[in-house]
């Protein structure tokens, strides 16, 4: 759908008048549940307009993610889509809506967009009113308010990993010239170009994308896999639109090099001067990867800065030399520095990324971090009155800078501290992983690569710099990678330092369980010979079977049916066929089988705090019996 100037700034102005119609005003917040359609930002510019503040979430945000993050703002006015792609499958999200409206009392408006932009029909438990009728009237509210530089424009969140998501208030007049000086100063966007980046709602590079329609650019939106149906589908768009600034996440590129795409060979991308990159570490190999398959005279400019911001620390510079796994400058205006943990500035060494001076695009406060604490710990904790980011950064003799991840999620091995860039760039190394993604990433609001589960979680122990693992920890560690369309989950348990006999044995018994339940797997057998035999040999051995999760189908789609439960009885449940594909994952615990689901929305723990422990492997049913097919080498499946 193409929208002009003319009619962009027309259908702003008649859904403006909407809710102003329905007693929308400054401050009022409005949330939005939505694809990354036209419509959207058409709402977002509509909210600027009365002064109202925006927040938003990806259409594949969890229930529980969304609810945290808006609960917290108590918003007049919930906007959501019926449904949006995923793997080219459509997804109804009208389902989840009617939590998210019984979780969040503030709503008093509900406003369907449509995806397709029809005037369609829902039977929903709740009153909503149809956009595409909305923008079908005639008034206008012609009134653009006017407001001072530090007026609320948008909330963004934190990650929510060591709890409830912290909601970050951005201003108007910061977030718009922080941005203007990017786009126009460090990408050369100017009111001709065509401007594109690959992103949700849900992510801030959003934001960034919709503020380059104040240099008079045109923007590009996309919704959906950028692989579907193809891995060079965002360039034949690229190539087919005209767009000179294209804007994606690292993994992305990354994914392109491990499956050798060679763009180059399709399209000859004209028109494109600038490709960006954020959202992690760009690792050399990418850097060379692109000059070589993508374009060879492009200004590759990788950039860094973050949601608290909503802008970059450090990025590109179109006048400058591009130097492999290098981002080129810091920002203009950005007082950026690299320091030891003593406070003293440091260049050529690691160290954590600090900004010296106030900048516009701070933040103006956290929503109900009345006394400003949160805000104060969150930045400004570690060295007096300096902005502490939390990344592990570089400068070089070049004058750029390499990022190499989170300073709080560093390994500190012999007194040499390991980001998680490196890491990276090591098991991008490893054959056995190559040509994959992991797949947990952004699956249901979920924002780590693994999930990390030690003595008494159950399962979905999300990754923690606060959790130290000490003498007698037992840890499982659950993988699940994306590979060629096709997920594996796999998952493993490991005894840390001098081990305990008691955890000992409870990890050997539920690694029994798995095995003896894969053994049973054979065209003819049933789903409740495989929950039996894992019942019978843990309750032999005096523990008990978690009954609250389950294994699962699994194949094109992550969680499938069907459910494949870890107790039951012999000769019961669904006949196994040749051709099917589950996980088997016993949960064993030392005490009762009772579970809790902590206020994360994820971490599972045992009811009575006694330790758990889980393996996992993908099992494909065979002709012949059965194939492990994420086997570990030290295994032998006869």
């Amino acid at each position: 759908m193409l929208f002009r100037s003319r009619e962009l700034k027309s259908a702003v102005l008649k859904f403006a008048n909407y809710l102003k119609n329905n007693n929308i005003e400054k401050n009022d917040r409005i949330a939005a549940i939505l694809p990354n359609i036209p419509e959207t930002v058409i709402s977002f510019l509509s909210t600027a307009q009365l002064g109202a503040i925006w927040s938003s979430c990806s259409s594949d945000f969890g229930k529980k993610a969304i609810i945290d993050r808006f609960k917290q703002i108590e918003p007049k006015v919930l906007l959501f889509s019926d449904y949006y792609f995923y793997n080219n499958k459509k997804v109804d999200t009208t389902k989840i809506i009617k939590d998210v409206v019984y979780n969040i009392p503030s709503i008093e408006k509900i406003i369907l967009i449509p995806y397709e932009f029809n005037e369609k029909d829902y039977q929903l438990d709740f009153e909503y009113d149809n956009l595409c009728k909305i923008l079908q009237q005639e008034i206008a509210y012609s009134k653009f308010e006017k407001f001072n530089f530090n007026h609320p424009l948008y909330i963004l969140y934190s990650s929510g990993t060591t709890g409830v998501p912290k909601c970050i208030v951005h201003s108007s007049g910061g977030a718009l010239i922080q941005h203007k000086k990017e786009h126009v100063l460090h990408c050369d966007i100017n009111e001709k170009d065509r401007v594109f980046y690959f992103t949700t709602c849900g992510w801030m590079m959003w934001n960034w994308l919709v503020s380059a329609l104040a240099s008079k650019a045109t923007i590009i939106l996309y919704d959906g896999s950028p692989f579907i149906p193809d891995n060079k589908h965002l360039f034949e768009i690229a190539e087919e639109e005209g767009i000179n600034f294209f804007g994606t996440g690292a993994k992305y590129l990354d994914t392109l090099k491990n499956n050798k795409i060679k763009i180059k060979e399709s399209f000859k991308l004209n028109s494109l001067n600038t490709l960006a990159s954020t959202g992690s570490p760009l690792v050399n190999e990418s850097f060379e990867y692109v000059y070589e398959n993508i374009k060879s005279n492009i200004h590759l400019e990788s950039i860094s800065g973050g949601t608290d911001l909503v802008s970059c620390f450090v990025t590109g510079n179109p006048l400058m030399d591009v130097y492999s796994g290098e981002i080129q400058c810091k920002a203009l205006g950005m007082d950026v520095d690299v320091f030891d943990e003593k406070g003293n500035s440091i260049e050529n060494q690691k160290g954590e990324l600090v900004c010296k001076s106030s900048f516009p695009s701070m933040p103006l406060y956290f929503w109900n971090d009345h006394d400003n604490k949160k805000y104060f710990n969150s930045y400004f904790s570690k060295y007096e009155n300096i902005w502490y980011h939390g990344d592990y950064i570089e400068k070089t003799i070049n004058g750029g800078y390499v990022i190499y991840g989170r300073s709080d999620a560093t390994l500190n091995s012999g007194g040499v501290r390991i980001g998680t860039a490196e890491i990276y760039r090591v098991i991008e190394n490893i054959t056995e992983v190559q040509k994959a993604v992991p797949a947990n990433v952004g699956y249901r609001g979920y924002e780590k690569t693994i999930c990390a589960s030690v003595n008494q979680v159950i399962c979905h122990g999300i990754p923690s710099p606060n959790k130290i693992l000490k003498d007698g920890d037992i840890i499982n560690i659950d993988v699940t990678v994306l590979k060629d369309g096709w997920h594996g989950d796999t998952s493993k348990m490991f005894l840390v330092g001098k081990t305990q006999p008691h955890n000992e044995r409870l990890v050997k018994v539920t690694q029994e369980c798995l095995y003896k339940a894969i053994e049973v797997v054979r065209p003819g057998a049933r789903l409740g010979d495989i929950g039996a035999v894992i019942q019978q040999h843990a309750e032999q051995n005096h523990y008990s079977v978690v009954e609250d999760y389950c294994g699962h189908g699994i194949g094109k789609v992550y969680h499938d049916e069907p459910q494949v439960l870890h107790y039951g009885k012999f000769g019961t449940g669904l006949e196994l066929k040749a051709g099917m594909c589950f996980t088997i994952e016993p949960m064993i615990n030392q005490g009762k089988k009772h579970t809790k689901l902590l206020s994360d929305g994820w971490t599972v723990e045992t009811k009575d705090g006694r330790n758990s422990a889980q393996w996992e492997h993908t099992i494909a049913v065979t002709e012949q019996g059965f194939e492990v097919l994420t086997q570990r080498s030290e295994e032998n499946f006869a």
